[in-house]
C-alpha cells in the first residue's frame, strides 16, 4: 500500500515565521481526510506533498505521482473554458485545416482527438454546464470554475490519474447539486483521495481521518463521525489526567515542605546538643554531614518530580489550549427601524432574468439561495453599488458592509494587527491583541501579514472587522463559511443569530443557514425564481430528522 512520511518536516515563510517546525509521521495512502484548525498549515502541507513548495528543512517521501486541486487556481484574464480544458490547440488545428492548411503539424496536434472539444463540451452540459468553449473562464461562477476543476482530476483513468489525488476544500463554492454530484464521483473514484475539507457529508465518506494541529500529525482510523468520537473521548481523558498530575503537584509541594520542616527541627536539635555538649563533637559533625548530604539528595528527587509533573501538565495545558474556543461578537449599537433595502422590479445583468422585489426592514435576515451561476453574487454586489441592475431599482436607506469571497476589504500587505487597528479608532493595542486571539490569533500571529494567513484565517479576520462597526450595517455576506474550519463555521453562524441588525445571506450549507437562525429565503432559479419564502418550516423538519 502506498503510503506518506515525514522525517522532521519544517516551513517557514519568507520572513522567517515558523508555519510547523520538525513534523515526523506516516500514514497509508487509502481515501483520507485531513483536517485541522485554520491557519495550522493544510493547504501548504498539501502543496508540499504536491511538491509546488518545497520544505525548509526534513525530508518528505511521497507516491510517486501526486495532483492537487487546490483553493486558488490562477489563470489569465483572457484564459477561456477550453484552454483550461486542453482542447485549445485542437480547435486552433482544425481551423487552420479547415482553411485550407496542409502543414503536418497540425495534423499532429490533433492525431485521433478529432471530436475531443465536443466529448469536454457534452460532458459538461451533462453536469448541467451549458457553456461555450469560448467562454471567458473568469465570466464563470466560483462554482462553475470549481466543478470543471473537480471533474477534470475526478475522471482521470490509468495510466494518466495520479497515484495520490489531494482535494483542497472541493466542496467550496458548489451549489446543493454541485455537492451532490462531488460526493458520487468521489464514491466512483478508484484511486486514493486525501480531501482537506471542513465539510462533514465529505469526511463522512473517508476511511480515516489525519489531524493536523500544533501538537503534530495524528491519524485517526473511520470516517468524521468516528473522529468525533474519539476526538471527545480524548478530551476527556486530557481534562482527567491534568486534574490528576495538579494533584500530585500539589502532594508533592506538600511533601517536600513537610521534610523542609523536619531537617530544620533536626538541625535546631542538633544545634541544642552542641550547645548543652551532651554529645562529642565528632559524633555531632557526623551526624550533620550525614544530614546536609540526605537533604541534598532529597532536594534532587523533589526538584526531578517537580520538574517531571510542570513538564505533564505543560503538555496537558497545551493540548487544552487547542481545545480553547474562540470568541466574536458584534459591538452593541442602535437597530433600524424602518426599512432597508427596497428593490422594484429589478433584472439582474447575470443570472436568473426573473425580475426581484423585495422589501427588507430592520433585522430581517434573508438567504439568498440559486445553483452556481443564477446570479447570487451580482445580488449582492448591486446592493454593494459595485453593480448595475438591468432593469429596475434598488433603494439603500442604510450603510452596507459587503463581504465578497476574495476578502476584497483586507490589504495582504499589512499585518492583522494594523488591518484591525486601521478599521477600530479607539481601541488600545492590548484590547486589538485581545480581540484577535479571540479568533485564533495570538501572541506573534497578530504579526503575519495577510498574505501569509489561511483562507479561514482572513475569513475570521474580515469577520471581526465586519463585528467592530460602530453601526448595524446590511451585512452583505456572500459564501463566508467557505474556508472556515468546523468549530469557526458554527461560532460564527452562532454569532449571526444574535445580530440585531439585516443581514443577506449566500450559503449552501444548509446547516449553517439553520445555525444562523435566518428565516427568511430567496430563490434565484427554479419555478419559484424571485419568491421569498418562510424557512422556518424546513428548518423545524431538519432537527427533527
Amino acid at each position: 500500500m502506498l503510503s506518506v512520511q515525514a522525517q522532521q518536516l519544517s516551513y517557514r515563510f519568507a520572513d522567517g515565521t515558523s508555519l510547523f517546525h520538525e513534523l515526523s509521521f506516516s500514514f497509508d495512502v487509502t481515501r483520507s481526510g485531513l483536517v485541522g484548525d485554520n491557519g495550522v498549515g493544510k493547504s501548504i502541507l498539501a502543496a508540499l506533498l504536491a511538491e509546488q513548495r518545497q520544505p525548509s528543512s526534513g525530508t518528505l517521501t511521497v507516491p510517486a505521482s501526486v495532483t492537487l486541486v487546490s483553493q486558488e487556481q490562477t489563470f489569465r484574464h483572457t484564459t477561456t473554458v477550453a484552454e483550461v480544458l486542453g482542447v485549445q490547440d485542437v480547435l486552433e488545428a482544425r481551423q487552420q485545416i479547415a482553411a485550407g492548411s496542409c502543414d503536418a503539424r497540425w495534423f499532429e496536434c490533433i492525431g485521433e482527438q478529432w471530436t475531443l472539444p465536443e466529448q469536454r463540451l457534452a460532458a459538461l452540459q451533462a453536469m448541467g454546464l451549458h457553456l461555450s468553449l469560448q467562454t471567458r473562464w473568469q465570466q464563470l461562477s466560483g462554482g462553475e470554475r470549481q466543478r470543471i476543476l473537480l471533474w477534470q482530476a475526478l475522471t482521470q483513468v490509468a495510466p494518466v490519474a495520479p497515484q495520490l489525488l489531494i482535494l483542497d476544500e472541493p466542496s467550496n463554492h458548489l451549489d446543493q447539486e454541485g455537492r451532490a454530484w462531488l460526493l458520487r464521483q468521489m464514491r466512483g473514484y478508484a484511486g486514493a483521495l486525501l480531501v482537506i475539507s471542513h465539510d462533514r457529508q465529505l469526511l463522512r465518506q473517508m476511511e480515516q481521518i489525519v489531524e493536523l494541529s500544533a501538537l503534530g500529525v495524528r491519524c485517526y482510523g473511520g470516517n468524521y463521525d468516528s473522529y468525533q468520537t474519539q476526538k471527545a473521548r480524548e478530551t476527556e481523558a486530557v481534562a482527567r489526567q491534568l486534574k490528576t498530575v495538579q494533584r500530585q503537584q500539589k502532594q508533592a509541594q506538600l511533601q517536600a515542605q513537610k521534610r523542609l520542616e523536619q531537617a530544620q527541627q533536626r538541625a535546631a536539635q542538633g544545634n541544642k546538643s552542641r550547645q548543652r555538649k551532651s554529645q562529642s563533637k565528632v559524633l555531632l559533625d557526623a551526624q550533620k554531614e550525614r544530614a546536609t548530604a540526605q537533604a541534598g539528595k532529597r532536594t534532587i528527587v523533589d526538584q526531578q518530580q517537580s520538574q517531571r509533573l510542570a513538564e505533564q501538565a505543560q503538555h496537558l495545558r497545551a493540548q487544552q489550549h487547542l481545545l480553547r474556543p474562540q470568541r466574536l461578537d458584534f459591538a452593541p449599537s442602535k437597530r433600524h427601524s424602518k426599512a432597508v433595502i427596497v428593490c422594484r422590479e429589478m433584472v439582474l445583468p447575470y443570472g436568473t432574468s426573473q425580475t426581484l422585489s423585495l422589501c427588507l426592514h430592520g433585522n430581517e435576515k434573508l438567504h439568498i439561495q440559486g445553483a452556481n451561476g443564477s446570479g447570487k453574487s451580482s445580488f449582492l454586489k448591486i446592493l454593494a453599488g459595485q453593480l448595475s441592475p438591468a432593469a429596475g431599482t434598488v433603494a439603500l436607506n442604510a450603510e452596507t458592509f459587503y463581504l465578497d469571497q476574495h476578502f476584497s476589504l483586507l490589504d495582504p500587505s499589512k499585518t492583522a494587527l494594523q488591518q484591525l487597528h486601521q478599521a477600530c479608532s479607539g481601541f488600545t493595542a492590548q484590547e486589538l491583541r485581545t480581540l484577535l486571539a479571540g479568533i485564533g490569533l495570538r501572541g506573534e500571529e497578530a504579526h503575519r501579514s495577510i498574505a501569509q494567513l489561511s483562507g479561514g484565517e482572513r475569513m475570521k479576520l474580515a469577520l471581526l472587522l465586519i463585528s467592530r462597526q460602530s453601526s448595524q450595517p446590511v451585512l452583505l455576506l456572500d459564501e463566508p463559511d467557505n474556508h472556515l474550519d468546523l468549530a469557526s463555521k458554527i461560532l460564527f453562524a452562532q454569532t449571526l443569530a444574535h445580530y440585531q441588525g439585516p443581514v443577506l445571506l449566500v450559503s449552501h450549507d444548509e446547516s449553517f443557514v439553520c445555525d444562523a437562525k435566518i428565516a427568511q429565503r430567496l430563490r434565484l432559479d427554479g419555478a419559484r425564481a424571485g419568491a421569498i419564502e418562510s424557512v422556518v418550516a424546513e428548518v423545524a423538519e431538519g432537527d427533527n430528522q
